[in-house]
């Protein structure tokens, strides 16, 4: 169900991260005559929290979703269980209530 959701979402996304790249060249632009402008871009560029790392933070943090949902499920569906010893034939005939 959740990568349902990731597919619906990727083209919004991908919408979001261009208009962020949009304002942030605007921005870049307008901080060359725009003198409060430019500090404010120059001091957050030093601290990294301008907007380019943030939207590689989120880029990076996306690809790490998709490497864990590719891992993930091979991990659990593996033929037996570490902890109890039981194959996935014996989980089916547990009775669930």
């Amino acid at each position: 169900m959740q990568h349902m959701g990731d597919l619906e979402s990727a083209k919004s996304s991908e919408q979001y991260t261009e208009k962020m790249q949009k304002r942030n060249q605007a921005a870049t632009s307008l901080g060359y005559f725009l003198p409060n402008l430019h500090t404010q871009l120059v001091t957050s560029h030093l601290a990294k929290t301008d907007m380019s790392n943030h939207l590689q933070y989120a880029s990076s943090s996306g690809n790490s979703m998709k490497k864990t949902s590719v891992l993930l499920p091979s991990y659990f569906l593996r033929k037996k269980c570490r902890i109890c010893r039981l194959d996935t034939a014996s989980y089916r005939s547990i009775q669930l209530y």
